[in-house]
């Protein structure tokens, strides 16, 4: 034994139980301050799922509103953003009695009569989407009444339906807007009855496209300046999949999804937040996808550009999310719009995009 070993031994001795005594409280404070760059998802072929990725909880906020109205087993969210802050609209679909609760801003205790209507019948009222440059306001409607109905916004008057019972729409049905550059405007529509994808002129409902895809589904996002369709594997093991407008899969990096092995619950709600030039999206920015945990749902956060995953952050008490909504005009008390989150089937919650930005330590450059 060499002379220098009985000091070093004596010294580890006294070091180790030192370090297995540190204050949690310590160690979790730690944990939130820790760095929030980027960090690198492992590889995510369509064949080979990766390993769970590692990722630190980020931020645990608490919303500033929460509103429960007039609808049962609420669904999906969606804005209509008026010239005028002040009258600026939130829907929310309803499944349970077959409605859409319309609030107007500050929405708290500012509910306004349901949309109710024939098309909807007594089936599921789930998806719900806003053409903000036609005003008007799309609602995807499950089996029975197979159909997507269309209202004029603010106004909520009646213009048209289509798919009209023309192919089951399953349980859920998820609906999202593309425009096209210099084209038309498409539809689309999810239905969990085959897992297919149908898409559809918003004008004439012309049907352009139906998809049956490899994975369950609900929700979907349309990213127009990439020209991406984004649609989350609802079981959420493989992340979020990407399309091309025509639905063929599309790869980055090598990539067709990201997110796999991230998810703990459904993949659900997912919405957009882009980054500006004078107003004009530039292309950058993050996409948002709840991950439908109870009691807390986590918010995973993923750049826009490069899929990488940025990071997460919950809502005290919110949890079991369905739909996301996003607005990002500037409206009082929330100069950089208000993130919007299902809280268990019941009431919506939200908080300033600002203050999500400011936690999560992410800027637009």
């Amino acid at each position: 034994m060499c002379n220098g070993e009985p000091a070093f031994l004596f010294l580890l001795l006294i070091i180790l139980p030192l370090a297995a005594c540190a204050d949690p409280a310590t160690n979790e404070e730690a944990l939130n301050k820790a760095d929030h760059s980027i960090q690198t998802p492992p590889s995510n072929s369509a064949t080979s799922p990766p390993a769970a990725i590692v990722r630190p909880l980020q931020a645990v906020l608490q919303a500033s509103f929460e509103i429960n109205g007039a609808g049962g087993n609420v669904d999906s969210i969606a804005f209509w953003e008026a010239t005028d802050p002040a009258d600026s609209l939130l829907f929310v679909t309803a499944k349970e009695n077959s409605l859409v609760e319309v609030w107007q801003f500050p929405f708290v205790s500012n509910e306004k009569p349901p949309l109710k209507h024939d098309t909807f019948g007594d089936s599921q009222v789930n998806g719900v989407a806003v053409d903000q440059d036609a005003d008007l306001l799309f609602v995807s409607v499950s089996k029975p009444a197979n159909t997507v109905a269309v209202f004029s916004l603010p106004t909520l008057e009646f213009q048209r339906s289509f798919v009209n019972n023309q192919i089951s729409l399953g349980k859920e049905p998820g609906i999202g807007l593309y425009h096209q550059a210099g084209g038309d405007t498409l539809v689309y529509v999810t239905t969990d009855a085959d897992q297919s994808v149908h898409v559809y002129k918003t004008e004439s409902g012309e049907q352009t496209n139906a998809t049956k895809l490899d994975h369950e589904l609900e929700m979907v996002l349309a990213d127009e300046y990439h020209d991406i369709i984004y649609i989350p594997d609802e079981t959420g093991s493989r992340g979020i999949l990407a399309y091309d407008p025509n639905l063929a899969s599309l790869e980055r990096n090598g990539q067709r999804s990201f997110g796999a092995g991230l998810f703990e619950k459904d993949a659900e709600g997912i919405i957009l937040y882009t980054c500006q030039n004078d107003g004009v999206d530039n292309g950058q920015g993050f996409i948002v996808v709840a991950d439908q945990r109870k009691p807390e749902t986590d918010f995973e956060f993923f750049d826009r550009e490069t899929w990488q995953h940025l990071g997460t952050f919950r809502l005290s008490g919110v949890g079991n999310t369905d739909g996301l909504g996003s607005t990002q005009i500037a409206l009082p008390g929330y100069p950089l719009g208000l993130f919007t989150a299902v809280n268990d089937d019941s009431a919506v919650a939200g908080i300033g995009w600002d203050q999500v930005l400011d936690m999560m330590d992410l800027i637009c450059p």
